[in-house]
């Protein structure tokens, strides 16, 4: 429920402190209905929460009919929504005469996601529905200024009805004290992420091997859950590793206590048009960022404002000193990438006005 809080009830929030009026409407999946339906209730108890029939169970003409009905329901006639994601604005154009304007808010580029890092099989009939969504919508949310350019290059999309909106953090920073002799010296590097394919941790290896072999002062914490390519380090580095996964309350006491994060990605469209909210928590909690330059926007993020290295080629060797930024990463963060400074909220308050 971390995602949904972060980056769904805070940006209710947004309008809704600024006398808003606002419905959140949440569409979960039949199979286990009850159980999710309870979760989402107990932390947003005003959200309508609807059924989700899965495309599975339905021909495609019929799965966008019948949960377009269904969101109709609950739905204000002619009034404005946001939907998150390329089905739920498919429901929304089933019923476009019902609604007011329709905003797409796109999360990536789902289409090239799955060529990239699925089987591909369903590839052409994500484009045609990103084709749609993105054309037909009267207004969009973009997560970077890269795939508002591949909008433009593979769907001839015309630049201008769009708001770029990085993903960000709430800006709630519960620290607790962390005592850990594993954090007393050396130099510290975060890496928290999955097991996506996305993650690129064959490029995470080859990177933290080659650091880690020629700087004995680098230590790195790994906030993940188990993982081969991280469990293969710790073989051959022992106790310059620690692997450790917590809740996500406790994500950024833990991550104050290192000197930059990793944030490694292959050369893949998916990453270039990326804005992964793992950035800003990096720079929420003072950290400088190691960054491959294959995630557009915030390879230039890092550039403009001096938050961290560039790496362009994971092989390369690089120098890496203790951080003495935080202060000032903590705040741009704040600033620039945190749903309660005034930037961000200005965009979300600006949809108003599309």
């Amino acid at each position: 429920m971390g995602v949904f809080t972060s980056q769904v009830l805070d940006v209710v929030n947004i309008y809704i402190k600024n006398n808003v009026k606002t419905d959140l409407i949440v569409m979960i999946s039949l199979r286990n209905f009850y159980n999710n339906y309870r979760k989402i209730k107990k932390i947003a108890p005003e959200a309508k929460i609807i059924p989700y029939i899965n495309k599975k169970l339905l021909p495609n003409n019929m799965f966008f009919n019948i949960n377009g009905f269904f969101l109709k329901i609950r739905a204000n006639k002619n009034e404005n929504i946001i939907c998150r994601g390329l089905y739920s604005t498919h429901f929304a154009l089933n019923i476009k005469k019902y609604l007011g304007k329709i905003t797409f808010d796109a999360r990536s580029s789902v289409a090239v996601e799955n060529m990239e890092y699925g089987n591909g099989k369903k590839a052409a009939w994500l484009a045609d529905l990103e084709r749609n969504a993105i054309l037909k919508s009267d207004h969009r949310i973009s997560i970077s200024h890269e795939l508002v350019q591949y909008w433009k290059d593979v769907y001839c999309y015309n630049v201008g009805n769009e708001t770029v909106i990085p993903c960000s953090v709430s800006g709630d920073v519960e620290k607790i004290d962390i005592r850990d002799p594993f954090f007393d010296g050396g130099i510290i590097i975060a890496y928290a992420g999955g097991n996506g394919l996305w993650q690129s941790m064959g490029e995470v290896y080859t990177f933290l091997y080659k650091v880690l072999l020629n700087d004995e002062s680098v230590r790195v914490l790994c906030l993940t859950q188990d993982n081969d390519v991280i469990l293969k380090l710790k073989s051959k580095f022992g106790n310059r590793i620690k692997i450790i996964w917590v809740e996500h309350h406790l994500v950024q006491s833990y991550l104050s206590k290192c000197d930059y994060g990793l944030l490694v990605r292959e050369r893949k469209i998916t990453n270039a048009v990326s804005s992964p909210v793992k950035f800003a928590e990096y720079l929420l909690a003072g950290l400088n960022v190691l960054i491959t330059d294959t995630v557009c926007d915030y390879t230039k993020f890092v550039h403009q404002h001096k938050c961290g290295l560039v790496i362009k080629d994971v092989n390369d060797p690089i120098s890496l000193v203790k951080n003495i930024s935080k202060d000032v990463n903590e705040n741009l963060a704040t600033k620039e990438l945190s749903k309660k400074s005034n930037k961000i909220k200005k965009l979300y308050l600006s949809l108003l006005n599309v």
